[in-house]
């Protein structure tokens, strides 16, 4: 069967696959091209602090290529990439490091870079969020895309994790960053790890339960891996922290599908770290092993016919979800589309896959946005009201879990910043 991509084809649709999503968009595969705009990092730089997440190499997933222009890295990666792939949709992936920190009229000039970029059809940001604001928010609704995804790095809902990897930004901090950005539109991506130090299965589930709670729409799963020169490697290196081991991290991811909802598109599903950057686990540089893993984690459990039961609303504050998912077979995805690694490709002309394409005009030339005070110009809302979303129960003792009532409106700033880019993409 020449349309399948991977070969574990006799599993049953498990979720809708980032190659199945950009080929409903686009018509084609989709390949990004990393980008490396020179942004730092507000955990590096002084701004929060100076040592980075834990877990973060000194590259900050930088691509080598900082020396040169936006445009000669562009033109470098296309050529190797039509080389091997031929007629494929390009995206911008600005990766490396926290890409909305600094000023706002820096952020402007890579932006209006990109616009001059020859036969970009996307864009995906990664930034951290506490590097966002509503002026920066404003200008990236505007920006002259067909697909825009801003990437936002989680890694986990306990306050108490996070803490302890450095991350400098609480999961409050997250989740009003993604209401802010849903508000005008921009669909959000959630980085999220399994392994982190001090985290348990039930602590990553809960980060599960989390994103579903927040208007998302898409995932990357990353394994922890310790790279030379991150603070972790010290503690992996006199014993006082051990990774976890493949068949661990396969059945988490497993666990964290079957929960998932069932529109969410996964971008990823493994780290994929250089050689050369690789500490520890040895297991964690060989991608195919990793989805083999998965693979037959997914076998062993019956495909989700129904979404996870509502949370408990006995607490007081909470409800269920009122636009509570109940079935695989209600959403208007094909069924083909929902694959168990990147099985399937996605049919452009499927009647029942709904493209999602920004709905509003296309600003023809891209405006810049001085204030947050500013009108969005270009940028509609939704064509159907999103749903509101509930809050979710805390399974941290003694910690608040935050508040992500629906699209109101974010909080007043979602101040300063930091997110150190891996290899991730």
């Amino acid at each position: 069967m020449n349309h399948l991509l991977y070969k574990a084809s006799h599993l049953p649709p498990r979720f809708l696959s980032a190659s199945a999503h950009w080929r409903a968009i686009f018509g084609r595969k989709a390949l990004k091209i990393p980008l490396d705009a020179g942004f730092s990092c507000p955990n590096r730089d002084g701004t929060l602090a100076t040592g980075g997440c834990s877990f973060c190499d000194a590259h900050g997933s930088g691509t080598g290529l900082r020396s040169l222009s936006l445009a000669g890295q562009w033109r470098y990666w296309k050529g190797r990439r039509n080389e091997k792939w031929g007629d494929v949709a390009l995206i911008a992936y600005l990766q490396s490091f926290s890409n909305t920190h600094g000023p706002l009229e820096k952020l402007e000039r890579v932006l209006t870079g990109l616009t001059s970029l020859e036969g970009l059809q996307g864009l995906c940001l990664g930034t951290r969020p506490d590097c966002l604001d509503q002026a920066k928010l404003h200008l990236l609704a505007q920006f002259p895309t067909q697909e825009l995804w801003l990437e936002l790095g989680l890694q986990s809902s306990n306050p108490a994790t996070l803490a302890r990897v450095n991350r400098g930004h609480t999961p409050q901090c997250f989740a009003d960053a993604v209401h802010a950005a849903a508000s005008l539109n921009i669909k959000v991506l959630a980085h999220v790890m399994a392994g982190l130090p001090g985290e348990t299965p039930s602590d990553w589930l809960a980060t599960t339960d989390f994103i579903n709670r927040l208007p998302i729409s898409g995932v990357k799963f990353h394994n922890l891996y310790i790279s030379h020169g991150a603070p972790l490697a010290r503690d992996y290196i006199e014993g006082r922290f051990t990774p976890p081991t493949l068949p661990q991290y396969a059945a988490w991811v497993a666990d964290s599908i079957a929960r998932l909802r069932p529109d969410i598109v996964v971008h990823r599903l493994v780290a994929d770290p250089s050689p050369n950057d690789l500490l520890a686990p040895a297991w964690a540089g060989d991608k195919r092993l990793m989805l083999d893993a998965i693979e037959s984690a997914l076998a062993g459990r019956a495909a989700p016919e129904e979404a996870p039961p509502p949370l408990d609303s006995s607490a007081k504050g909470l409800r269920p979800l009122e636009t509570r998912i109940t079935s695989r077979d209600s959403l208007v995805i094909d069924a083909k589309q929902l694959c168990p690694l990147e099985t399937h490709i996605a049919s452009r002309s499927s009647p029942s896959y709904r493209r999602c394409k920004r709905p509003g005009p296309q600003t023809p030339a891209f405006s810049m946005v001085a204030s947050a005070s500013s009108s969005l110009i270009g940028v509609a809302q939704p064509q159907s009201p999103r749903p509101q979303y509930s809050s979710i129960p805390s399974s941290h003792a003694g910690v608040t879990q935050p508040r992500v009532e629906g699209v109101s409106g974010p909080a007043e700033a979602i101040t300063a910043p930091r997110e150190a880019r891996r290899r991730l993409a």
